[in-house]
């Protein structure tokens, strides 16, 4: 069975690496940033991801994300540079447009922080196999069900993913165009949305991989304890079987009664 993960195995320094390093390597990266709030160290953290990201050879997984975000970090500009409440020195102007210094400069530290987030977490994520980093937060003592909710978070994505390729492969079957200009990948994409989304869900309820998290359902038993709770419930359910047979074939047949004619 094919699996449904971000993780790409390329045996590099950060596969091997352990997914707790990692993880201490992204509250750092955030957190670091954020208290020092300059843009000098957003840069830097963003240099270290990017160079972990070209050194594990996982760069050309990123730069859909990327390319993803800047769509989102445009708006941002967009919005904080003409509409911000403290925009005071222009900047520069485009026809009609005024970009304003202090809107830019708050939209550049959103923008940067936002980058740091996006590249410290996909070193993680590209990196650790999920099923490796839910056996690691078991053996440090965290309950099973934070296990299955992490690994149920790290499928969603690739999940919907493959839904929305496998949506779109069918349309083209049916003769409907996805490529081409903006207005035709955007008929293309819309009615994508809610199955997609919907269907991502799904994957919170497949009993499949429910079962390979089984304290998510149950409490854990002894093996032998719960081999002698089965045992005692299959002779319980194999006696009423024997017993209603029995009874079936010692009941006697009921005889069609005559009727004899009055003379």
């Amino acid at each position: 069975m094919k699996s449904i993960s971000l993780y790409v195995d390329k045996d590099t320094y950060l596969t091997r690496m352990h997914p707790f390093t990692k993880l201490c390597y992204i509250l750092t990266a955030v957190a670091a940033s954020l208290i020092a709030g300059k843009l000098w160290a957003f840069a830097i953290f963003i240099g270290i991801s990017l160079v972990m990201l070209i050194s594990g050879k996982i760069m050309k997984k990123v730069f859909p994300l990327i390319a993803f975000s800047f769509t989102i970090l445009i708006t941002i500009f967009l919005i904080h540079g003409l509409f911000n409440h403290e925009n005071a020195n222009l900047m520069f102007q485009l026809g009609p447009l005024k970009f304003y210094r202090e809107g830019m400069m708050y939209a550049l530290r959103i923008s940067c922080n936002v980058l740091n987030m996006l590249l410290a977490f996909a070193v993680f994520v590209l990196t650790t196999k999920p099923a490796e980093l839910v056996e690691d937060l078991e053996q440090a003592g965290f309950s099973p069900k934070i296990g299955y909710v992490i690994s149920s978070v790290f499928q969603i994505v690739p999940q919907m993913s493959g839904t929305m390729n496998t949506i779109l492969d069918a349309q083209r079957s049916r003769g409907l165009e996805t490529e081409g200009n903006l207005v035709t990948r955007a008929k293309s994409f819309l009615p994508l949305i809610s199955p997609v989304v919907m269907s991502s869900g799904k994957i919170c309820e497949d009993p499949g991989r429910m079962k390979k998290l089984p304290g998510f359902l149950y409490e854990k038993q002894p093996s032998d304890q719960k081999h002698r709770n089965l045992t005692a419930e299959g002779c319980i359910i194999f006696g009423r079987k024997r017993i209603t047979a029995q009874r079936a074939s010692h009941t006697p047949a009921a005889r069609p009664r005559s009727y004899m004619p009055d003379g």
